[in-house]
C-alpha cells in the first residue's frame, strides 16, 4: 500500500519530507498543497517559492508528486498555475481536482493534463459532495478531461473528525463510503481524515495528554469489517491541523511537542514561550523519552531530534518541532502499514 500524507507547502512540513530516510520514499506519495505567501498579491512570487521548496525537499520522491493548487490558493491565476505545473514535470505531477469546483476550473484542469500528456488526476471528494449524484460528476470529469479512472486516484476526504460521539463515527463514515462504493471503476481509492485538535488551549500547562487518533482506528475497523466492495487505502494530514493557522503577534504560544503513537496523539505541553523560553523543549523532550510509546533514537529524524533535545544538545523552534512531529508521523504510518501487510 502506498500511503498518501497531505502536506502543506510550509517549511516545517516540507523539511519533514526531505528528512525522511531513503527507504520511506518507496511507500509514500504525498499531496503537496500550495500555500501562498501570507498577505502577498504577487502570485508568481508564491509560485517561485513553491517550486524552490519542492526542488529542495521532494527530490527523492519515487512516485509521481500530487499537487493541490486549489485548497489554500483559490485565487491563484490560471496562467501562473499552468506555468508552475510545467516546471514540475520532472516529478511527473498529478493535479488535484475537486468535484465541487470542477466546472468552474475545468479549462485549467484540461490545460494541466495536456501539459503532462497524461490522463491521470487525483479527485478529492469532501463530505458535502458525497450525494447520490456524485457518480454523474465523476463521469463528467472523466469525459470532459479524458481522465483515466483506472490510473487516477479517488480520495474520500472527510477532513477533521470530531472527538465527540466517537461511538457512532464508524457508522457515519461507512455511510459516506457506501455512496462512493456504489460507483464503479476508480480502483485506487483512499480514505483521508484527521482527528488532530485545532485548539490546545484547554490542555493544561506542564502536562502530557493522550488523545484518540480516531482516523487510524476507524480506517482499521472499516477494513476489518470487509463489507465494502472496494479497498480504501490510508491517507491523513500527518500530525498538523489541516487549515493554515494565521499567526497573531499578540499570541504567546506555549511550548508543545506532538508525538504520534499507533492509536493516540501524545501532546506534551509546557508554558508560554515568551515568558518561559525555548529551553522548555528540552524538558518536554525528556518527558516524551520516558514514555513507553517513544520509539528510539535512530527510528526517524524526528526521534533523533527528540533524543538530542532531551540531552540538551539541540533546542529547536516552532518550525523545527513541526518538522520533528511530521517526520516521525510519516515514518510511523509507513511502519504500521507494513506491519499490516499493506506495503
Amino acid at each position: 500500500m502506498i500511503y498518501i500524507p497531505i502536506i502543506k507547502s510550509k517549511r516545517g512540513e516540507m523539511v519533514a519530507i526531505g528528512k525522511l530516510e531513503e527507504k520511506i520514499f518507496n511507500y509514500i506519495q504525498p499531496i503537496i498543497e500550495l500555500v501562498p505567501i501570507t498577505d502577498s498579491t504577487d502570485h508568481r512570487k508564491s509560485a517561485t517559492r513553491f517550486i524552490e521548496c519542492v526542488d529542495k525537499e521532494c527530490n527523492k520522491l519515487k512516485h509521481p508528486l500530487i499537487v493541490d493548487f486549489f485548497r489554500h490558493w483559490d485565487d491563484g491565476p490560471d496562467d501562473v498555475i499552468t506555468d508552475l505545473f510545467g516546471l514540475l514535470q520532472k516529478y511527473n505531477p498529478i493535479p488535484v481536482v475537486y468535484a465541487s469546483t470542477f466546472r468552474e476550473r475545468k479549462d485549467l484542469v484540461t490545460a494541466l493534463l495536456s501539459t503532462t500528456g497524461q490522463n491521470t488526476a487525483c479527485i478529492r471528494v469532501v463530505p458535502e459532495e458525497i450525494t447520490p449524484d456524485l457518480h454523474k460528476i465523476l463521469s463528467e470529469i472523466q469525459s470532459t478531461c479524458n481522465i483515466d479512472g483506472e490510473s487516477s486516484i479517488l480520495i474520500v476526504d472527510l477532513g477533521v473528525l470530531p472527538q465527540e460521539n466517537i461511538g457512532i463515527l464508524p457508522a457515519i463514515v461507512k455511510q459516506y463510503l457506501s455512496i462512493v462504493d456504489a460507483i464503479s471503476g476508480w480502483p485506487r481509492r483512499y480514505l483521508a481524515s484527521t482527528s488532530m485538535v485545532r485548539d490546545m488551549s484547554e490542555i493544561p500547562r506542564n502536562t502530557t495528554v493522550y488523545i484518540d487518533r480516531i482516523e487510524w482506528n476507524i480506517w482499521n475497523r472499516i477494513n476489518l469489517d470487509g463489507d465494502l466492495n472496494n479497498i480504501y487505502n490510508y491517507s491523513d494530514y500527518t500530525s498538523v491541523y489541516p487549515d493554515v493557522m494565521k499567526f497573531d503577534i499578540r499570541w504567546a504560544p506555549a511550548a508543545k511537542i506532538r508525538y504520534s503513537a499507533e492509536d493516540s496523539w501524545i501532546i506534551s505541553k509546557g508554558r508560554s514561550l515568551r515568558d518561559y523560553g525555548y529551553e522548555q523543549f528540552n524538558i518536554l523532550s525528556r518527558e516524551i523519552l520516558r514514555l513507553p510509546d517513544y520509539k528510539r533514537a535512530g527510528y526517524s529524524f524526528g526521534d533523533d531530534f527528540i533524543a538530542q533535545a532531551a540531552a540538551d544538545e539541540v533546542r529547536g523552534n516552532l518550525t523545527s518541532w513541526v518538522t520533528v512531529s511530521v517526520n516521525h508521523h510519516i515514518t510511523l504510518i509507513v511502519d504500521l502499514l507494513s506491519s499490516l501487510g499493506g506495503s
